[in-house]
């Protein structure tokens, strides 16, 4: 495998191209291409250039059972019709760290294809594409490694690497607790071996006349512009003092909850039980009147109401009286998510008051729905429903949850009507499940609902007396101004605020900037369809499209383009030198993944500006606000085991602070910032002793280089080596898997670190650590070797073979069948969720939790240790995905016979052996 990790703009899709055209045009091996939906017209058109056929699919086909089974069928024909052994044996994955989370289904889908005889006797190749393989920590670097490798957590155990997960993992916590990139030293010969990754900079010093179809490569510098909006108002505080007075009489528990200052344990009591509920019965001495109704923002008051926000239609089940495990899971599950929906909530605030304003409307729909359906017919909507609209998330995260459920259930119907049309017979579905009322706390269900609908028509009114909007008045200013001629992209978290955007810019604006209506566009997941069209349009000349009577493709040239970040990934846009971000930058990663749509090779200027919109004098406010948010669904995230990728886009304390030097107005600062963005995108830790070494490696001479080799580095890097009688024995106990045990003649230990052992071998002086072995000598080491060799094979022996509860000295009932109660409800839960998985991972699932295998015994045993004697769908998720590779890791191997080594040579003299 190898992951192209260049930074954003430096070509890795062309790498990519070069690569595809090398086995699948020259070889004729059968490539496939795996990228996000967005990208996909954009490889078609990379494949048509080297005339290739390959099949592309979108990351979200692997996610959705339906289209998997197509891509299987398709996989199969290829297979059976090709020379070849494998339906695969190229795989290339854009933007793969799409694939950083082992429990997704699209994860686990492709690793199956990857693992199964079915479709590939043996792994592919596999190259991965992304700027930015880690989001969340470092162990989404590990997963994706782990895809590429089939699955196998072993695959660098020849560098004393036994799991790869394991080991990422506890670097990851290390990190955390020293907050120092020292502890990513013993990842680097790993990621040196699988990744290639070069950075502007590096470029830079590395090809300062480079060239590029003949002209010099030009990196632009990056000059950022804050533009300040002022979106509070004394008007608008002074219509939330007033609305509120007239809450004093008619809904006085509301009242108490905007005008009461309650501590954090309190204000946790209160989210469990409700406004009304808590505010009736606590003591009211024990709190205190602040801001006398009086709010110092309009920001501290959204983000109370969104605090008091039950969201009862997603987190239902926390009212169901008895709860299976399952459902217990989904519960506290759902928690996370509810605050995932909040803090989008309170970003819409930040894109515009239009936006939110229709995410407030569309949830007070859903929840009249939600209403009207649990209480009149008894019935919710189908999980499968809620999973689908989910999974489209990941595609299109631009568009509204709520509008993608209601697209789902729509979808639904219109499925249904169609299977009734072809088959009279057929009885229709619906997209609901009954439901009983005696099986959940119906009143606390009735009251959440008028809570909601109460802080909804409250947050109706206030915002209706927001009239001007002087965030789109700035940015009518300065594209009528300061950037009038030039050619701007505009980007936006939200399609809703791109839909604004349409209303507001409109023909008679548009005029006043010189344009005609056909030179602006706007583009989101909804209306990507288009997409390469408006991107050939907009830049012609990245793009490669020659103007006929300066027309493109029939069309004028686009000088204005609004977009969502359906075009942050993968496109060439460097005939453009401006962008304005209109949101603020929650994940300033984000802003270089932007940047780098114009800032990349091609471009022809010698500065790029980066307008951002920030809310003027409340900044500190607003994060600190958003901070908290983030903090509560961590909290609930790890508390009940639910994985990060699940919680939404995360910021760090440290990405906090580089918001505070982005938006700072400083222009050092704001250099620094984006200077230690780019290193820490770019996994560049250790870039500048690379460039040194390239450079030295480049123009030393031979006999120095030499030199260096033969240098003792125990002398000179402070490496510890071998003392007076102590030997390093070094087992090679498999293909490119070794065994190091220590003795110093007296004392054996085995060397569990096999990169302190590497290091050592390696920082041997070839001069002063030879010695003479007579043959006596060398028989008894051997004698010796075979000891600890058979000692260790009978030890891995018995904790392969036997149930280690034994060795304590309990007498356990049942032994190795007390796991049996867990995988029946491994079964049970197998069965009520079929859906979720396929027919060949149920049938190996069956398989292994029906029979002996020592591997899923002992995955049972930790995961029930950890979680209080309770399994979940989670370990069910984890087995499936690892199911292929259990069976096959379950046949038994022939332990190996001891091949010894003596350091890098054994050579036979007259008198004996050198060892090093």
């Amino acid at each position: 495998m190898c992951l192209v990790g260049d930074s954003v703009g430096l070509g890795k899709s062309f790498i990519a191209r070069k690569v595809i055209e090398h086995y699948g045009y020259y070889m004729r091996e059968n490539a496939i291409i795996v990228c996000p939906a967005s990208l996909r017209d954009d490889w078609k058109e990379h494949l048509k250039g080297i005339t290739v056929s390959a099949p592309v699919y979108s990351i979200t086909e692997f996610a959705q059972e339906s289209s998997f089974m197509a891509i299987k069928t398709e996989l199969r024909q290829k297979k059976r019709i090709s020379k070849s052994d494998n339906a695969i044996d190229l795989l290339v994955i854009d933007e793969s760290h799409n694939f950083k989370t082992q429990g997704s289904k699209s994860f686990q889908n492709l690793l199956q294809l990857l693992t199964e005889n079915e479709f590939c006797n043996k792994l592919p190749k596999v190259l991965m594409l992304s700027a930015t393989p880690v989001s969340n920590g470092i162990k989404d670097l590990a997963n994706q490694i782990l895809l590429a490798k089939g699955g196998d957590e072993k695959f660098f155990a020849h560098f004393g690497i036994q799991n790869i997960i394991s080991l990422f993992g506890a670097t990851q916590r290390e990190f955390k607790l020293r907050d120092s990139e020292d502890v990513f030293a013993d990842l680097y010969p790993i990621l040196n071996k699988i990744m290639v990754k070069r950075t502007k900079h590096q470029v830079k010093k590395d090809f300062p006349d480079a060239t590029l179809n003949g002209e010099p490569i030009i990196f632009p510098e990056e000059r950022l512009e804050n533009v300040l909006y002022e979106l509070d108002s004394k008007e608008a505080r002074r219509a939330i003092s007033d609305k509120l007075r007239t809450y004093e009489s008619e809904n006085k528990f509301l009242y108490d909850f905007f005008t009461k200052e309650i501590t954090e344990s309190d204000e946790a009591i209160e989210e469990k039980e409700g406004i009304i509920a808590f505010f009736k019965y606590r003591d009211k001495e024990k709190r205190k009147k602040t801001y006398q109704v009086e709010f110092e923002s309009l920001f501290h008051f959204i983000d109370m109401a969104i605090k008091g926000l039950k969201l009862i239609p997603y987190s239902y089940l926390t009212e169901k009286l008895e709860k299976t495990d399952e459902e217990e899971f989904q519960a506290n599950a759902r928690k996370s998510l509810t605050g995932v929906m909040k803090v989008s909530m309170f970003k819409s605030f930040d894109s515009s008051v239009y936006t939110f304003k229709k995410r407030i409307e569309k949830y007070e729909l859903y929840l009249s729905n939600f209403e009207q359906l649990f209480f009149n017919h008894k019935k919710i909507v189908k999980p499968i429903i809620l999973q689908k609209a989910m999974v489209r998330h990941m595609d299109e995260p631009d568009e509204d949850t709520l509008d993608l459920i209601f697209d789902e259930i729509e979808k639904f119907e219109m499925r249904e009507r169609e299977k009734k049309k072809y088959d009279s017979s057929y009885k229709m579905q619906n997209p609901y499940i009954e439901i009983e009322h005696s099986d959940y706390k119906v009143e606390n269900i009735r009251t959440s609902i008028q809570q909601d609908k109460d802080i909804i028509n409250l947050m109706k009114s206030i915002l209706s007396n927001i009239k001007i909007d002087t965030k789109l008045n700035r940015l009518k200013s300065l594209l009528n101004k300061t950037l009038k001629g030039r050619k701007v992209l505009i980007f936006s978290y939200f399609a809703t605020t791109i839909d604004y955007l349409m209303q507001e810019l409109n023909k008679s604006f548009i005029a006043e900037l010189g344009l005609r209506e056909d030179q602006i566009a706007f583009l989101k997941s909804k209306t990507s369809n288009n997409k390469q069209v408006i991107v050939q349009r907009f830049s012609p000349k990245s793009q490669q499209q020659i103007p006929i009577n300066g027309l493109i493709n029939g069309q004028p040239e686009l000088q204005i383009l609004c977009s969502t970040d359906v075009l942050s990934e993968g496109q060439n846009l460097q005939d453009c030198g401006v962008i304005i971000n209109y949101d603020l930058h929650w994940n300033p990663v984000k802003m270089i993944q932007r940047n780098g749509r114009i800032n990349r090779l091609g471009s022809t200027f010698n500065e790029v500006f980066i307008y951002n919109f920030r809310p003027e004098a409340q900044l500190d406010k607003f994060l600190k606000l958003m901070k908290k948010l983030q903090d509560k669904i961590k909290v609930i995230g790890y508390s009940v085991g639910i994985d990060s990728s699940i919680l939404g886009e995360q910021i760090t304390e440290k990405q906090f602070g580089l918001i505070d030097k982005l938006y700072s107005g400083d222009k050092e600062k704001q250099k620094q910032a984006v200077e230690e963005l780019e290193r820490e995108n770019d996994l560049a830790f250790d870039e500048v002793f690379e460039n040194d070494l390239r450079e030295f490696m480049r123009k030393a001479p031979d006999e120095e280089k030499e030199y260096i080799k033969n240098l003792n580095f125990n002398k000179y890097c402070g490496i510890h080596t071998l003392e007076g009688s102590e030997k390093l024995l070094a087992f090679n106990v498999g293909q490119g898997e070794f065994e190091f045990i220590r003795t110093n003649g007296i004392k054996v230990s085995k060397e569990s670190n096999q990169l302190i052992a590497l290091r050592q071998i390696r920082s041997f002086d070839k001069v002063q650590q030879t010695e003479q072995l007579t043959f006596t000598e060398k028989l008894a080491l051997e004698t010796k070797a075979m000891e600890i060799f058979k000692a260790e094979r009978a030890y891995q022996s018995t904790i392969d073979d036997v149930d280690l509860e034994s060795f304590k000295g309990v007498k356990r009932s049942g032994g190795i069948t007390s796991l049996a109660r867990y995988k029946e409800d491994l079964l049970r839960l197998l069965k009520e969720n079929a859906e979720r998985y396929s027919t060949d991972n149920i049938n190996r699932m069956q398989n292994l939790l029906t029979s002996k295998n020592i591997a899923v015994d002992n995955r049972i045993r930790s995961y029930i240790k950890k979680y209080e004697n309770q399994v979940s769908i989670d370990l069910l998720d984890t087995l499936a995905m690892l199911s292929a590779n259990l069976i096959k890791n379950e046949v038994q191997r022939e332990s190996p016979e001891p091949v010894l080594w003596y350091g890098y040579h054994a050579l036979e003299t007259g008198k004996g052996y050198n060892r090093i």
